[in-house]
């Protein structure tokens, strides 16, 4: 894995956490802060690694690293279930008044 990687996941997870939490009219400060953090040690991590002088002397690092994003990746993912649930609920109330309005 190169240098790049890890600061492009860096990049990727404050992206997809504004995407996400920016969707949430609400949502819980506990999960938005400990999201945040994370995303921080990722960054913490990114540098020490891209500062390593070789690759075995990080090797713990690199696999926290993995750990953090592969955590903060399922976060993203059931934060867009939630949304994605919650949509469809929504439609489907806008339907039914619709057809009660319709039929009624």
């Amino acid at each position: 894995m190169s240098i790049e990687f890890f600061e492009s996941e860096v990049i990727k997870a404050w992206e997809k956490f504004n995407q996400t939490f920016g969707m949430l009219a609400t949502g819980d400060i506990r999960l938005r802060q400990e999201t945040i953090l994370k995303i921080c040690n990722l960054g913490c991590f990114s540098k020490k690694i891209s500062q390593a002088e070789s690759r075995s002397s990080v090797q713990e690092e690199i696999q926290k690293f993995i750990k953090i994003r592969n955590a903060l990746n399922d976060v993203f993912c059931q934060i867009e279930n939630y949304l994605n649930e919650r949509r469809n609920l929504d439609h489907e109330e806008e339907c039914s008044r619709a057809e009660k309005k319709h039929l009624g």
